[in-house]
């Protein structure tokens, strides 16, 4: 059904019965004297997604809430991919249950759940990459080799010390 940053969607198991999507657009006013605001088109503001649905423990699932807290923990966007669909990258902003009808030990018997995801945006107004993030796409952990390169920018290194220190981060 769906896939985010490792954990996967599926029925049986851990599946949403609900998927609410929004987007929105950037439209800033200025006021005016004796008149109506004048707006502005800026751009795309923020697009989320929150999925929603209950787990049953003792059957399937039960792990996925702290699977997604732990997802939500890391601070990096991941790929939110359907089979009809890849959305682009998306962060993880929330992650709430419900627990009820419990077991004798306190354990839950079902959980309801709700993720909220947030759209990553893109850093070139273009939305290319640029081949220092290719590069790293390449290999997996743009994260780490971005980082790498822009600390070694930052340092004042050569272009040939930063693309050692982005490789070296890669892991090549």
């Amino acid at each position: 059904m769906l896939s985010f940053g490792g954990v996967t969607f599926e029925v049986p198991g851990s599946s949403y019965d609900r998927v609410v999507r929004r987007a929105a657009w950037r439209w800033p006013s200025q006021d005016r004297i004796a008149r109506r605001p004048a707006y502005q088109f800026t751009g795309p503001g923020p697009e989320t997604i929150d999925l929603e649905g209950a787990i049953f423990p003792s059957y399937a699932g039960g792990a996925l809430p702290a699977a997604l807290r732990t997802i939500g923990a890391t601070g990096t966007p991941h790929q939110l991919v359907s089979a009809r669909e890849t959305f682009g990258p998306f962060v993880l902003t929330g992650v709430e249950e419900t627990w009820s009808r419990f077991y004798a030990d306190g354990g839950p018997r079902r959980i309801e759940w709700r993720l909220s995801l947030t759209r990553y945006g893109d850093d070139l107004p273009s939305g290319r990459l640029t081949a220092l993030e290719s590069a790293a796409a390449a290999v997996g952990d743009v994260p780490a080799v971005l980082a790498a390169a822009t600390a070694a920018v930052a340092a004042g290194r050569t272009p040939a010390e930063v693309l050692a220190a982005a490789t070296a981060a890669a892991g090549r």
